[in-house]
């Protein structure tokens, strides 16, 4: 008979909550414990923190003590939700069901894949000495937090602390039984410091990241993720118009983005194969969780953004209108040109739109644009118009100076001299030091 069930903590784990119920029951041996609370067939020799088995039978043993579903403690007390983010729906809803209903902890762990990921979990359960304190004040106990166990994660959250080590090895590591935080396992010290400002903004944007997926309740289905993946890369100049990825671009640009020493501890420093799995069209066993959040922070995208995002064609410009250009037009800068022509730069591999507008003038420009102010910004200019032209020799037949017609349209004057000698058959002749136009009758 289940006595003394514990109140279950914000953000604890599984783990946590079946050591503090053998720590309140004074059972002198732990599988006495774990016979009353699952069924002799699901105890497992060793403790997984990431998915517990059989909670559906548990919580109908203990559905007095807890106004909570089976659903909730899944995702709000299991790891389920962080690994499962980037598998797909299916995957997700099959995850959840052994966890909810399986016999051995052991199957489910390598159910989930976790088992085929080259980036191993933690090595000793981590802890925040602040809010280890905390705890203490407020509720005379604390306990192990699932966000201060992910893969990566050195940092607390809330306290935007270190974390430190504990002497509890990290679950299926562990021969031992499951073990309750407290002030004498609880006294290492950080697992992590970061050398450089870089790197400690970077940890912590990895944590950051890595808590909301714990809060992710919905998968990402994998086109989704691939289309994302294609339209963020593309910024970053490894996509090609076409499509096609530079993998070595991509792995040289992402090594000098992290610090070396910072991807030895993430276990990223030798994993390149890792990003090909996150790539469109791959069929390959899924991502680590932990190789998706650093390809977000170097494409400079967030958990977030994924989220939101909704499968579209790429548009390296934006969608349009787009700015006339011409400054002979009295709609210069003005939205008028409604599509853009996307090709490829041969040159520099970018992609290189083509603006037309209805004035004759077309320019090119050379994407993606990083800011707004871009759009008004040109590559180069294709054709200029019979506007264009015909302003010169406005501003000639005007007595405009060569220099000054230069500066107005913003070009060189060599460009003046050829293109008005060129369309209005004119002699160019000096007076008085100032080079001016001057027609021939």
């Amino acid at each position: 008979m289940i006595n003394q069930f514990p109140t279950i903590y914000p953000d604890e784990l599984f783990y946590s909550v079946i050591a503090r119920y053998h720590v309140r029951t004074g059972d002198m041996r732990q599988k006495e414990s774990l016979n009353d609370l699952f069924n002799e067939v699901s105890i497992s020799k060793r403790p997984y923190v990431e998915f517990p088995c059989g909670l559906e039978s548990l919580h109908s043993k203990v559905s007095l003590y807890t106004n909570a579903t089976v659903d909730e403690w899944i995702q709000k007390h299991t790891l389920v939700p962080y690994y499962a983010s980037f598998t797909g729906e299916s995957n997700r809803g099959q995850l959840t069901e052994l966890v909810r209903k399986g016999e051995r902890n052991g199957l489910v762990f390598n159910s989930s894949g976790a088992m085929k990921y080259t980036i191993p979990p933690p090595t000793y359960l981590r802890y925040c000495p602040i809010c280890l304190n905390e705890d203490e004040a407020t509720v005379g106990e604390t306990y192990w937090r699932r966000s201060h166990q992910l893969p990566g994660v050195t940092v607390c959250v809330k306290h935007a602390y270190p974390l430190h080590d504990s002497q509890v090895l990290y679950g299926h590591r562990s021969h031992e039984p499951y073990v309750a935080a407290t002030f004498d396992v609880c006294d290492g010290g950080p697992s992590f410091i970061p050398s450089t400002a870089k790197s400690e903004w970077l940890v912590t944007r990895i944590a950051q990241e890595s808590v909301k997926l714990l809060a992710n309740h919905q998968g990402m289905e994998l086109t989704r993720i691939h289309s994302f993946y294609e339209n963020a890369l593309r910024e970053k100049g490894c996509v090609g118009v076409k499509g096609r990825f530079d993998h070595q671009a991509l792995y040289h640009s992402f090594r000098a983005f992290f610090e070396p020493n910072l991807l030895h501890v993430l276990h990223h420093d030798r994993t390149f194969q890792s990003w090909r799995m996150i790539m469109p069209h791959s069929t390959n066993r899924p991502a680590h969780p932990l190789s998706h959040i650093l390809l977000l922070l170097y494409c400079h995208k967030t958990v977030d953004d994924l989220m939101k995002w909704k499968t579209k064609a790429y548009e390296p410009f934006g969608e349009g209108p787009f700015p006339c250009l011409n400054r002979a037009a009295s709609h210069y800068r003005k939205n008028v040109i409604q599509s853009v022509n996307v090709i490829r730069n041969k040159v520099r591999g970018l992609p290189q739109g083509i603006f037309s507008c209805h004035c004759g003038f077309q320019y090119t420009r050379l994407g993606p644009d990083p800011l707004k102010q871009q759009i008004f910004v040109t590559h180069s200019v294709r054709k200029y118009g019979s506007l264009w032209y015909n302003t010169i020799q406005q501003m000639v037949d005007g007595g405009y100076p060569i220099y000054r017609i230069a500066q107005l349209l913003n070009v060189s004057r060599s460009l003046v001299r050829e293109h008005y000698a060129k369309k209005c058959y004119c002699e160019i002749k000096r007076q008085e030091g100032m080079l001016l136009f001057r027609p021939v009758f």
